[in-house]
Order: structure tokens, then sequence, then C-alpha cells
């Protein structure tokens, strides 16, 4: 199944009716034997729309799934063909009885099949840039905050041994906006006092040859202070 086609069956939703005749779908590209018009799919808030539709028609899925304007927005994963909306606070996920990406990020089995997009973006339907991909050496999650709209390739055990060092150093006191540069920014006498010079010598050390690589940019956005693996 392609992408549109697992998250209709992950969400258990009702797939719409079809208006229009066989084409090509203009948001999967999939050649499609009946198909749903764009144009009655695109409402007067919809955004991004050269980005999403490279034709006039939709396939069933694509077009039920682009239906979906609150269900499909933000974070989503597909794991074990169950359809999952994770956040990225592990406390606000306890509130909300939602999983977080972190202990998803350790729990995930080798080999196992998954569509995932992570994002700090609640609103954009971002579902139509994610694909189909294995959990292991090369993963890819689809990943979008500040300036990064892309998809990462990561090796699954790597990001766990980049998580876990975040967040060791995380728990410090330290900020991701420091991690993600350089521990002796801004670095308070106190903290200095405390840590010690020779522990955030060697910490640094580490960090500097993750930095740059997209194990890194994902550990440190899901990384959580308190978190134990």
């Amino acid at each position: 199944m392609n992408v549109s086609s697992s998250l209709c069956s992950a969400f258990e939703l009702s797939i719409v009716s079809a208006n229009a005749p066989a084409d090509e779908c203009a948001i999967c590209g999939q050649r499609t034997a009946e198909s749903v018009s764009v144009k009655s799919l695109i409402k007067s808030a919809t955004g991004n729309i050269p980005d999403t539709f490279r034709g006039r028609h939709a396939c069933l899925p694509c077009a039920t799934a682009f239906g979906e304007s609150r269900l499909l927005t933000g974070s989503l994963l597909i794991l074990h063909g169950e359809g999952l909306r994770p956040m990225v606070s592990k406390e606000s996920a306890l509130k909300e009885g939602r999983p977080c990406w972190r202990d998803l990020i350790f729990g995930m089995v080798l080999e196992t099949s998954t569509i995932a997009v992570i994002t700090s973006n609640t609103k954009r339907r971002l579902w139509t840039q994610a694909v189909v991909s294995t959990v292991g050496k090369t993963w890819r999650p689809l990943f979008v905050d500040g300036d990064t709209d892309r998809l990462l390739t990561v090796s699954i055990m790597r990001l766990r041994e980049c998580l876990d060092l975040i967040e060791q150093v995380y728990a410090l006191g330290f900020s991701k906006q420091v991690i993600a540069v350089s521990l002796w920014t801004g670095l308070a006498p106190k903290t200095l006092l405390v840590i010690g010079m020779e522990r955030i010598t060697q910490f640094e050390s580490v960090l500097s040859a993750w930095r740059g690589t997209d194990e890194f940019i994902l550990a440190l956005f899901v990384a959580q202070k308190e978190a134990t693996s």
C-alpha cells in the first residue's frame, strides 16, 4: 500500500466516492481506475496547492486522506498498522493519552514498516511528502521544524545512541539551544563549578561529532529532560 492507503487503513477512514474518471493521481502519482476531482478537494483555506497537486484528479485514498484536515495534520506515525499521533513532550502526551516520540524511537522494532511525520507544525498536511520506510539503518521519517523540511535518513541504532547522549546533557541543565551549538555558549560559572570542566569538555567533544547529522537533528528535537530508556 502507498502512504494514503496506509493512512486510510490505520485511521479507519471511510473512502470517499468517485466523481471523476480514471487518471493519474495528482498527489501520489499512481494510476487509478476512478478518481476525485481536485477542484472538489480545494477549500478557501487550503494551502500549498502547487506543491500538493500535480494534476486534475486524485485517487480515492488520497482524496479521503486529504479531506481529513484535522485528523491528518501535524505529527503522524503508522506502526504495526495502527495510526498514532505522537507528541514531543512526554508530560503532554501522558495528559492526552498519546505516545511521545522519544519512547517510540526507543521501542520500535527493527525491520518494522512505518510512515512517520515528525514536526512542530500542527496545522499543515505533511503526509503528502512522507514515505513508507523500514526501521533500521536507513529509516526515513519526514521532519519539519524551523528551516528543516525534508525526509531524514537515520540509523535507528545511531539515533538512539545520540538521543541517549543528548538527554544526559539536557538533564544537567543545558538548553536545547545550547546543545545545538556548543556547551560553552553562555556557560555560567556556577554550571562550570557544579559539572566540572573535564566532564563538559568530554560531552562537548562527543556532541561536536554528532552535530550536523540527521540523527542529531531528530534526537535534539524529541529529547526529554527526565526521560529514562
